[in-house]
């Protein structure tokens, strides 16, 4: 439903950022809020931090690649991004 709102955004950067910031704003954009599986592994996205680029692709396609190659998962249950080690669906 909130796709649309990531068309009026500037692109998305990953370069240098954590992954839990890169996170707290795709789930936004998407008008969801991020969950993480235990508090242990909201610490550790905070000091992951992406390289590359996610240029060309959607929010979720661009949330799908930055938390999996930090080698987590995620999944969209109730309106929340869902960050941990076991099986995704997004």
């Amino acid at each position: 439903d909130w796709d649309w709102t990531a068309r009026l955004s500037p692109p998305m950067e990953i370069e240098g950022v954590a992954l839990a910031d890169f996170a707290a704003r795709v789930a936004r954009e998407l008008g969801l809020v991020v969950d993480y599986a235990n508090p242990a592994l909201a610490k550790e996205a905070a000091r992951i931090t992406l390289h590359g680029s996610v240029k060309g692709l959607s929010p979720r396609e661009a949330l799908a690649v930055a938390v999996a190659t930090s080698g987590l998962q995620y999944r969209i249950e109730n309106r929340s991004v869902i960050v941990g080690r076991g099986p995704a669906t997004p």
